[in-house]
């Protein structure tokens, strides 16, 4: 079944077990589909490279070299995605349900969004979801943000106005009862089930390894991190929207404009758009960019959300931001959990995404945000 966009949604051809498994017949039919190639050319040799390797955590990334036959012109690189196959990782894809989450954004929720993504080739699934595959557009060519400084200003503005486009689509759609049957909101009892073991794992391990990056005010928080969690749920279930949920500078690439394109859909979610803006605010930008520019961006936020007929009050919005900056901790010190096995240089990445959030959290003043909200 092909959609409107050239995205193949269905399963006709099979789904690939993984990239061993990617045939030049199955790429062809692929290519063709989506209209990237002509019914003269085909798929002659494919090679395959995996990279990204420990950063996808819940996916396999291969680059794929292609050569042709034929007259016409095909892309001559794709990125071809599997799901993970480190069994503890796919238990946690398969219970927050990421692989079906991220095939259906990019057949049911991109074509209707005004957000640039990648051009995807093939987005499927096989019918009892054991396995999925994407194949999409290799974007390698445009720049990415510096991945030690973060995000330049302009980039950080071009991303809240893509944000805001893409939260004012879904904000209060009649379709969010019904789209949260597969982007789980924040109100799905798997939150409060499975938070509190990501908190248990994780938290101990970062107060070891980085302990001079806390306050004593933080560090009392963070032992008691997961007693909020109700509230913060709660609060982030509120003024309810689309989210992307994972709104940071490693899913995003620009162009020489500086304009973005986004990817990685794995966690979309329907909830409060103040997650995505203080997750990204908190992830993705360094101090010195960021530190007294909060509220400027919350109103670049509320005006291009005004300008699309979405109203929210930016007294409340930044007070939801503020929460939300400390909710996002988790995914600070979730990464700690086991730390000691991993390589120096996801040590380095996971320590600098702990610092920017717990910068975000003392600059916002987040923690009297969230014992405001909890009484």
């Amino acid at each position: 079944m092909k959609d409107s966009m050239g995205v193949i949604a269905g399963h006709e051809m099979g789904v690939p077990s993984d990239i061993d498994d990617v045939t030049v017949d199955w790429m062809t039919e692929v290519l063709r589909t989506s209209g990237a190639l002509d019914d003269k050319t085909r798929v002659t040799s494919i090679r395959s490279e995996p990279f990204a390797v420990g950063v996808g955590l819940l996916s396999q990334l291969s680059r794929s070299s292609l050569g042709y036959d034929g007259a016409g012109v095909g892309p001559a690189t794709v990125i071809v995605k599997f799901p993970t196959l480190i069994p503890h990782q796919r238990g946690i894809a398969d219970a927050f349900n990421i692989y079906e989450r991220e095939v259906k954004a990019y057949t049911e929720i991109v074509p209707r969004s005004p957000i640039r993504t990648p051009k995807i080739h093939a987005a499927m699934m096989a019918p009892d979801k054991s396995n999925c595959c994407l194949v999409m557009e290799d974007l390698s060519g445009m720049s990415r943000a510096d991945p030690s400084g973060g995000a330049t200003w302009e980039q950080a503005l071009n991303a809240i106005d893509a944000l805001s486009a893409f939260h004012a689509t879904w904000f209060s759609s009649p379709d969010l009862d019904a789209l949260s049957e597969t982007f789980i909101s924040f109100q799905n009892p798997i939150h409060l089930a499975a938070l509190p073991g990501l908190h248990a794992a994780g938290w101990p391990a970062a107060k070891e390894h980085a302990a001079d990056l806390f306050t004593p005010e933080l560090i009392s928080f963070g032992d008691s991190w997961a007693n909020h969690l109700p509230q913060m749920l709660d609060l982030m279930s509120t003024s309810a929207t689309l989210l992307h949920g994972d709104w940071r500078t490693d899913n995003m690439f620009f162009d020489d404009d500086d304009d973005m394109v986004i990817f990685d859909f794995q966690i979309t979610a329907v909830g409060n758009g103040a997650y995505d803006l203080a997750y990204f605010l908190s992830q993705s930008l360094e101090r010195k960019t960021r530190a007294g520019r909060e509220r400027d961006m919350v109103h670049r936020y509320v005006d291009q959300l005004a300008a699309r007929g979405v109203e929210r009050d930016v007294d409340q919005l930044m007070f939801d931001v503020r929460c939300a900056a400390a909710f996002c901790m988790m995914y600070g010190f979730a990464s700690y959990a086991g730390y000691e096995d991993l390589p120096e240089t996801s040590q380095r990445m996971t320590r600098q995404l702990l610092r920017r959030s717990v910068e975000a959290i003392v600059d916002l003043d987040g923690v009297s945000a969230v014992q405001q909200l909890v009484g």
